[in-house]
């Protein structure tokens, strides 16, 4: 693969970063970056966005332009060799390019974290506070974990969700940076193989305007594993060595497992006003609230915050009602069999504090039955 011909230039509000990679072009739409003489132009956010397409198409990546010499050893030393050895491969994938620089020595003086308004960004912002660190920015990107590229429908859900992160970025007081990026289109797999390089690209895309990301991973550091799929198995071992002369990366909550993050947000009130997890976005939005209050993810998360404080606190942003009718079939589905870990945490929380009831565990077994009857029926006929 080859990226090249990158260039510069405003359009409305926006600036755009974009070059062409093997002809089509790929591009970085950001609200703000650091001001840069186009001539010097790095392709460093271009090279980490197409990481996971190497790994997918199994290529070299050849640059025709400047690559940061620190990031170019980097991603060639370790991120690459971590990445195939995860991934089994025989051989080890390269970055090579026409042209090394280094921008600048490293400064740390803009910090920033992503505030998509889920329950590990929002555990993120009370960790900065609690450790008193100062946040320059918040961020709020388009890399693929709205939607298919380019649709109505996931233009729509990134405008929704994007106005609940503006208000809650005004309401803690940081400047928001917003960053469209059309690099999910290129890959073929599923968002989560690449999600954690495609939203450190656009960090990078801003020129060193951030000098140092905070990425919020799913997981606590002792349950990051190196199995290949989701790049959040090893976010924590791996983005740490993701950095630049002018820029640094690291994970978020490295000591807290879904359900403590979630115990720490239950009582704030940023939380109870903009928490954002539902993967069912047009449908709360058609119902007035911010989450459907019935899909999986609210499910798990409302009924962990349900058994932390009041749920009625929370009622700006969910329908309680479709909530409470709901529970019945997520506890069904927590008592199906096989569950992921975070699912696992919630069972725990629910057998520990005798939530769990006869009439629960009568409902599962009836739902089980009624499966199976249906199943077999469909055999005979």
């Amino acid at each position: 693969m080859i990226i090249e011909n990158i260039r510069l230039h405003k359009q409305y509000q926006y600036d755009i970063l974009e070059c062409l990679l093997d002809g089509k072009r790929l591009y970085f739409e950001c609200s703000q970056i650091k001001t840069q003489d186009s001539s010097d132009l790095m392709y460093d956010a271009f090279v980490i966005a197409v990481l996971p397409l190497m790994l997918e198409k199994n290529e070299n990546l050849f640059v025709k332009g400047n690559v940061d010499s620190i990031l170019l050893r980097q991603v060639n030393e370790y991120i690459l060799p971590k990445l195939c050895e995860i991934n089994n491969f025989k051989n080890t994938l390269r970055v090579e390019s026409t042209n090394t620089n280094v921008i600048d020595i490293l400064s740390n003086k803009n910090v920033a974290t992503g505030l998509s308004c889920g329950v590990d960004s929002l555990a993120s912002i009370k960790e900065f506070r609690d450790e008193n660190k100062p946040i320059s920015f918040v961020t709020f990107f388009d890399a693929g974990s709205h939607g298919l590229y380019s649709s109505k429908s996931t233009d729509e859900i990134f405008n929704f969700r994007l106005e609940n992160a503006k208000k809650a970025a005004q309401n803690i007081g940081s400047k928001l940076i917003i960053i469209r990026t059309n690099a999910h289109s290129f890959i073929e797999g599923r968002f989560e193989s690449a999600h954690s390089f495609l939203n450190i690209s656009c960090a990078f895309a801003t020129l060193g305007l951030i000098n140092e990301y905070r990425y919020a991973s799913a997981y606590k550091f002792s349950e990051s594993t190196l199995i290949p799929g989701d790049t959040s198995n090893y976010d924590h071992h791996i983005l740490p060595e993701l950095y630049s002369s002018y820029f640094k990366t690291a994970s978020t909550l490295k000591k807290y497992t879904r359900l403590e993050r979630i115990r720490n947000i239950s009582n704030l009130k940023i939380s109870q006003e903009y928490l954002d997890v539902c993967t069912n976005s047009l449908s709360a939005k058609k119902n007035g609230f911010q989450n459907c209050s019935s899909c999986h993810k609210c499910m798990r998360t409302f009924m962990a915050l349900e058994n932390f404080t009041k749920l009625d606190n929370f009622s700006k942003i969910i329908d309680v009602e479709k909530y409470e009718s709901s529970k019945m079939r997520y506890i069904d589905y927590l008592l199906s069999g096989d569950l992921p870990l975070h699912d696992k945490e919630i069972l725990c929380m629910l057998y520990e504090n005798k939530l769990i009831t006869y009439k629960h565990k009568l409902f599962s077994r009836y739902s089980k039955f009624k499966k199976s009857l249906k199943s077999t029926l469909k055999k005979m006929f």
